[in-house]
């Protein structure tokens, strides 16, 4: 950020006129300890590196001096974190070195190492919740979406289109036995679909993956197979290769699951969007 705010650069200068928010997990501001052990200790793995991360050469201090001046100037908001527990009785880096010495920012410790601080689990730890809570007040609603150009199904109304019951497609497509997990499977996705209100992002995003998957099934599933009489086994195959399998793909960073997706199936199939029977 200090090399790109002195560039010359417009395209270089803009990473750091546009930053907004900068997260630091475990950042040595005035130096790790570590580093000073190997530095004095184990000279052999000595290196420039290590030098500068024991702060002998001063260059952390005129790094964090430098971030000091330049982040309350624009406006940047900054955040740390360090780790509580130690690695072979070292603690690499503390709350004081962890401090970046920013106005409003105070150091917050992890139940974490050193190596795990920067690799959550899963999205309910302290990390992954407190950094996703501060980017999205910094994330600019979308001027222009799908939805605003085009209307989208309204997918908390069924169709006008096949209005049968959930139990009468099943039946017609000789899948009645699928009818019991099924109903339970399109009750889950429903109640979490309608407690999302009208007008949310999440409410969006479920829209937006129903949307495909819709897309996906009634082109390679309903099309391509059941309107050309192909078996529940290849049927089955289908919706694990043209639907399940590419929209786990396509909506990994929102942690969407095979599973989310086989629900979101038959709540479609409830709402009367798609189809399991030949005409």
């Amino acid at each position: 950020m200090r090399t790109a705010n002195e560039a010359s650069d417009l395209d270089w200068k803009a990473l750091a006129i546009q930053t907004r928010l900068v997260a630091f997990l475990s950042t040595p501001h005035t130096g790790a300890s570590l580093a000073g052990l190997l530095r004095y200790y184990a000279k052999p793995f000595s290196s420039a590196h290590i030098t500068t991360l024991s702060n002998d050469c001063g260059q952390l201090d005129d790094l964090n001096s430098a971030y000091r001046n330049f982040a309350p100037t624009n406006s940047i908001q900054s955040l740390a974190y360090y780790e509580k527990f130690k690695i072979k009785n070292i603690l690499f880096v503390d709350q004081h070195s962890a401090d970046p010495g920013i106005s409003g920012t105070q150091a917050i410790a992890l139940d974490a190492d050193h190596l795990s601080i920067c690799k959550p689990k899963t999205r309910d730890e302290l990390v992954y919740q407190s950094i996703s809570r501060h980017l999205a007040k910094h994330i600019p609603a979308k001027s222009h979406t799908i939805s605003e150009t085009f209307e989208m199904d309204d997918y908390s109304q069924p169709s006008e289109h096949d209005r049968r019951s959930l139990l009468q497609k099943l039946v017609d497509a000789g899948r009645e036995h699928q009818y019991g997990s099924a109903r339970e499977e399109q009750s889950k996705f429903a109640q979490r679909y309608y407690r999302l209100g009208l007008h949310t992002e999440a409410k969006l995003l479920h829209d937006d993956l129903l949307s495909h998957i819709e897309q996906r099934f009634n082109q390679h599933v309903y099309e391509d197979k059941i309107c050309k009489h192909a078996s529940n086994e290849e049927v089955s195959s289908a919706i694990q290769t043209a639907v399940i399998d590419p929209i786990c793909d396509q909506f990994k960073a929102q942690g969407i699951s095979p599973a989310a997706i086989r629900r979101a199936i038959y709540f479609l199939t409830q709402q009367c969007h798609i189809r399991w029977d030949a005409p």
